[in-house]
């Protein structure tokens, strides 16, 4: 039986990640929530198993809780999110895992050496950000696995992983200049930075 959470029950003061298509919010010091979008409900499930497959390969990722049935009730409190605003949702999945303390990392070499090793053990990724790799005090955790796909089951795989490291080297650099600029005009107050950082698909 999935245990049923209600939307206006959850901590929407405790927002944290970078999703555009849902919603994460922080339930405790050691758990967080995802909330999919009416988009993305498939996602819920894939992406539990996606965590299972990664830590048996012995990756550093957050450890999946449980699936959970976020019940809506219009009456009280919208649900929105950056991607959509539906109104007429009765519920939506809900994934409970870890929540792992840290900040996104900068550090290119250890970055990229995580998805060489992705890629060696037949993982890589349709979508993803620089900005889902969290260096914690226990090392460097992929945060998001969304979107993963298996060397098994996905026929372009190769290119594939050239696109999906290409685009966090792109991320990277990118946010790399945006820290090393002496232009004024690249100085961005930290509130604003996201917002950038969205408009180059980095979020």
């Amino acid at each position: 039986m999935v245990r049923e959470m209600l939307w206006q029950d959850l901590p929407h003061d405790q927002q944290v990640g970078y999703g555009q298509e849902n919603k994460i919010l922080k339930l405790s010091d050691r758990k967080c929530i995802v909330v999919y979008s009416q988009r993305t409900v498939k996602n819920a499930e894939t992406e539990l198993r996606n965590y299972h497959h990664l830590i048996d390969a012995g990756f550093l990722v957050p450890q999946p809780i449980e699936l959970v049935n976020v019940v809506i009730d219009n009456g009280s409190r919208k649900y929105t999110h950056r991607a959509t605003n539906h109104n007429n949702l009765e519920s939506v999945p809900g994934l409970i895992k870890e929540f792992i303390s840290g900040e996104p990392s900068k550090d290119r070499e250890k970055i990229l050496e995580y998805i060489d090793r992705l890629h060696e053990a037949g993982f890589t990724f349709r979508k993803g950000v620089s900005r889902n790799f969290i260096e914690s005090q226990d090392g460097l955790f992929l945060v998001d696995c969304s979107y993963m796909l298996l060397a098994d089951n996905c026929w372009h795989f190769e290119t594939a992983c050239r696109r999906y490291r290409d685009k966090i080297e792109h991320d990277l650099q990118l946010i790399e200049y945006f820290d090393n600029s002496s232009d004024p005009e690249d100085l961005i107050e930290p509130d604003c930075l996201e917002t950038v950082l969205g408009a180059f698909g980095i979020q």
